[in-house]
């Protein structure tokens, strides 16, 4: 057998043997210098598309040398990583992604990452104060590949107001007053039990434009929340319809009791 064919038929017992094959990182490329005048190729096995396994073993005659990557041993690890945003689409710096190795922070885009030992289980829970996520948490479980985990942060600005202590017979979204409204109109609700409140404004595209609150604990009673028709950013919104939506859910998580939608009319 030819010099070539036997480093060939090495390196392809070295990628069908190792035990580790999958789900790994590689490192120290080993090169051997072919000789032959009968054509030389090279073979490399890397880690292309980034999900820690081979990809390629492949072959040219572009140049004298054979080569490959060892498997990195000591690197058995997997990614977590994804993007924390506000709604409209803009990233959120400094969330703590606390239960990660070293708890990391979002950078200014809102990109965050870490690195997991393979086999990784945990529970992380993005924080940074005032502000609400969805999800609140991720649970892994055995990771053994790149895992991306995205979240919405809202910061709800709106105070809400218990105006009756008096228990309503049912649950209600009231429409809100005034309307038509520039730029300010009232919306009340009622709730029999005690549980937990997200109030939502979308506009005609379904686009959620603001969170008034979300997940907030109340009491049994009536409440008002004013809204200011401005966008996250602050700048103000443009005439036309809205539509506000309300969502009860058991304070143990049970299961939503109330879901009610109110259509808005903004006046420029």
């Amino acid at each position: 057998m030819s010099q070539k064919g036997i480093v060939m038929g090495i390196l392809m017992g070295l990628f069908l043997y190792c035990p580790l094959h999958g789900q790994v990182s590689f490192s120290n490329p080993i090169v051997i210098q072919q000789t032959e005048t009968d054509g030389a190729s090279c073979v490399y096995a890397a880690d292309l598309d980034g999900d820690l396994d081979w990809d390629v073993l492949s072959a040219s005659y572009e140049d004298d040398k054979i080569a490959w990557y060892r498997n990195g041993l000591i690197s058995l690890q997997c990614t977590i990583s994804g993007y924390v945003r506000e709604l409209n689409g803009t990233g959120i710096e400094n969330v703590v992604m606390n239960g990660l190795p070293n708890n990391p922070i979002t950078d200014a885009n809102g990109f965050y990452t870490a690195r997991v030992a393979y086999g990784w289980s945990g529970r992380v829970t993005p924080s940074k104060e005032g502000y609400v996520f969805t999800p609140s948490f991720t649970i892994y479980t055995n990771v053994t590949s790149h895992q991306t985990t995205d979240y919405i942060g809202v910061y709800p600005g709106s105070e809400v107001e218990e105006i009756s202590h008096v228990i309503p017979r049912e649950y209600f979204l009231s429409q809100n007053y005034p309307n038509p409204f520039n730029p300010e109109t009232g919306i009340q609700f009622g709730l029999v039990g005690k549980s937990k409140v997200s109030l939502w404004v979308y506009n005609v595209c379904g686009e959620v434009v603001d969170c008034l609150m979300e997940g907030k604990s109340l009491g049994p009673g009536v409440y008002e929340v004013r809204w200011r028709a401005e966008a996250r950013g602050g700048e103000s919104l443009p005439g036309g319809v809205y539509f506000v939506r309300i969502l009860a859910e058991r304070e143990d998580g049970t299961g939503q009791v109330f879901s009610k939608v109110r259509k808005m009319v903004l006046v420029k």
